[in-house]
């Protein structure tokens, strides 16, 4: 990467998450001067993007721009990061996953060992989960009192939780909130994001370089009133791969619907049979095993016939097949909760915080290569 990257909106995001990252990281002291050439180098951004960036950071008071200077950390902002922390001893968390559930799902499992290790050995956690079935929607979060919240928790964070208006109003009240993938523009709460769209890039990616061109994404369709933008975000990761693959674009082939994948039995096999691809990218895991029934019911095996590559680290074996998928540091996700919630407790006047965690992308036993190396893409 480098100066060829568009100034894109999503380019100068990443870069003020990556300062606000390293301030909350204490990585960058209060007064401390960012050289424009060496963040341009660490985030692969163009002069502009950063330039911009910079700029945005500064009208939200984190930064102070002197002409002829440079740029500076602003004096008081970062005081979370150059004197100890308080210590995180008591949170809330809230989701609209059960309590069974939360300490079952892989990903749930990695973001609670984050918490533990980042925070007072015992963290004392108080739950705010449905307890009448396993999962609820995920933006019908239960409404919850700040102000008991207050009493009684040092800090808030939302797992599964996709109700701006609920962790706003928690957020305004005074409490340190932290939600774990989900954000929003007019957040008053802070994030800690995986970068979806990167997961479905390396996916698609990932199957290109094995020679595959008919690869189809199984997911959610675009669809603005999702309370979900993950997995929109996975299928933008999908279709920035397919444009990326160099000399004749492949056709993006997109089979959407609801993310309850019952209605594959019905919809996967015409649409396999009209299509014929030789790979799928699964906007999540969970998909992968009703995927693969509903292959074996046409007979096609994975990875005899087709290759599969998940978009996240949900579910990463079915019987005795390694799936090749995307993953997450959700273990690093959990610390960087409980860091931010003591960065606020230290200092209530930070603007809300976005953190992006990276992905990494690992190859399993369900993706080959397919016959012919003349056509398959070097592996970036």
């Amino acid at each position: 990467m480098g100066d060829s990257m568009q100034d894109s909106d999503a380019q100068v995001q990443f870069i003020k998450d990556h300062v606000r990252a390293r301030i909350i990281r204490a990585e960058l002291a209060e007064g401390s001067r960012l050289d424009d050439e060496d963040l341009r180098h660490a985030t692969g951004a163009t002069v502009r993007a950063v330039r911009r960036a910079l700029n945005e950071l500064a009208q939200e008071g984190l930064l102070t721009r002197r002409q002829r200077l440079g740029t500076f950390v602003a004096q008081g902002v970062a005081r979370a990061g150059t004197s100890p922390l308080p210590i995180v001893r008591s949170i809330a968390v809230l989701s609209t996953l059960s309590r069974e559930a939360l300490g079952r799902l892989a990903f749930t499992r990695d973001i609670f060992e984050g918490m533990a290790f980042a925070s007072a050995k015992p963290l004392r956690i108080e739950y705010f989960t449905p307890t009448d079935v396993e999962t609820r929607s995920i933006d019908m979060l239960p409404a919850v009192d700040a102000e008991m919240l207050k009493g009684l928790v040092q800090g808030v964070v939302g797992i599964e939780a996709n109700h701006a208006g609920r962790l706003n109003t928690m957020a305004r009240a005074g409490l340190p909130v932290v939600a774990i993938d989900f954000h929003t523009q007019d957040a008053a709460f802070d994030s800690v994001y995986a970068d979806h769209e990167d997961a479905g890039f390396q996916a698609t990616v990932h199957l290109l370089a094995l020679g595959h061109r008919r690869i189809v994404f199984i997911g959610e369709r675009c669809n603005p009133r999702s309370s979900d933008p993950t997995w929109q975000q996975r299928m933008t990761g999908y279709l920035r791969g397919v444009a990326w693959s160099g000399g004749e674009t492949p056709r993006p082939l997109v089979l959407g619907g609801p993310r309850d994948p019952t209605n594959l039995e019905r919809d996967l096999p015409p649409f396999h049979k009209r299509h014929r691809p030789t790979a799928y990218v699964l906007a999540s895991g969970g998909l992968a095993p009703e995927v693969l029934r509903v292959l074996q019911l046409i007979d096609v095996e994975c990875p005899r016939d087709v290759s599969l590559a998940c978009c996240d680290n949900s579910r990463v074996r079915d019987g005795g097949l390694a799936f090749s998928y995307s993953r997450a540091d959700y273990d690093l996700a959990g610390r960087t909760a409980i860091q931010l919630i003591a960065s606020r407790l230290a200092c209530r006047a930070m603007p809300p915080v976005r953190v992006t965690i990276p992905m990494t992308f690992i190859p399993g036993e369900s993706s080959r290569a397919l016959p012919g190396e003349e056509d398959m893409l070097p592996v970036t």
